[in-house]
């Protein structure tokens, strides 16, 4: 069995505060992410009525650069709806390296362990050869 964070979770999580497009199908949501792992995140949303546990979704998270403001596109699916937040789980498989490798350097930015982050993002890759 893989070794699990103190609080059940696998990933490094960071709190992780920017703005956020959750894209289900036709429907279209805004938010901000909350927090963030190499695994998933939580996206604060005023309405979440339109999606629902199971949906693929895809969630377009802009990053602020020192000279340019980029979006990391993810894919995944909602694992969990609340009043006002969604939580997604990503699908490396269907993510671009590109991706993943922003999605690592927003993590480490944020106060991930490097050793760890650099493990699971190692694992991740891994998993996405396998399948």
């Amino acid at each position: 069995m893989k070794e699990r964070a103190q609080n059940g979770r696998k990933h490094t999580r960071v709190i992780f505060k920017t703005k956020a497009i959750v894209e289900s199908g036709t429907a279209s949501l805004e938010g901000q992410v909350r927090n963030l792992s190499l695994n998933g995140m939580l996206v604060g949303l005023t309405k979440v009525k339109t999606m629902e546990i199971g949906d693929d979704v895809v969630v377009s998270m802009m990053i602020e650069g020192k000279s340019a403001l980029m979006t990391i596109r993810l894919r995944g699916t909602i694992i969990r709806v609340q009043e006002n937040t969604l939580a997604v789980v990503f699908d490396p498989r269907l993510m671009e390296v590109d991706s993943l490798l922003l999605l690592k350097t927003v993590i480490l930015s944020n106060g991930g362990d490097r050793q760890k982050v650099e493990k699971e993002f190692k694992e991740i890759l891994t998993e996405r050869k396998k399948n």
